[in-house]
């Protein structure tokens, strides 16, 4: 059993060993508590709760089939498919899921999904984001069943 921490409650887990932390790539950097640091005793990495990624009032994230929005920081969405909904982002998007995020080239949020289909409920939150869905170029689709928590 090990202790990881969550340091300052949101900035990803850290294994923890006498006075060091390590990541699950190897990096490292020597610990100083903080109030809002959370303390876990796990096995493994994948034991970890992972929901200190889902950002309610981000931009960007992704968009389940029956609408529900899972908000991300701009650059998490592989590490939030791999790490909370315990897939890859091909999956998800197979799955019919539509991603939310930032345009290169007008640093805007924007959105895309497998296909150009996309279920009523998505294109409900979507436009509720302030976001554009063109019935000329997209399709929508009967939501599938289960999605990556069912």
């Amino acid at each position: 059993m090990s202790t990881f921490v969550l340091e300052n409650g949101e900035n990803g887990w850290w294994e923890l060993v006498d006075n060091t932390c390590y990541n699950r790539v190897g990096g490292r950097h020597e610990y100083y508590p903080q109030d809002k640091d959370v303390f876990a005793e796990a096995n493994d990495w994948d034991e970890l709760d992972y929901s200190y990624l889902i950002k309610p009032d981000s931009e960007y994230g992704w968009v389940s089939p029956d609408g529900h929005f899972y908000g991300c920081r701009y650059a998490d969405h592989s590490l939030m498919a791999k790490m909370y909904f315990k897939k890859s982002e091909r999956q998800l998007e197979n799955e019919g899921w539509v991603k939310i995020f930032r345009d290169s080239y007008d640093r805007k949020p924007t959105w895309m999904s497998d296909k150009l289909m996309i279920t009523e409920a998505q294109r409900i939150t979507l436009e509720g984001k302030g976001l554009q869905v063109d019935p000329d170029v997209c399709e929508l689709t009967v939501p599938v069943q289960g999605g990556a928590n069912g």
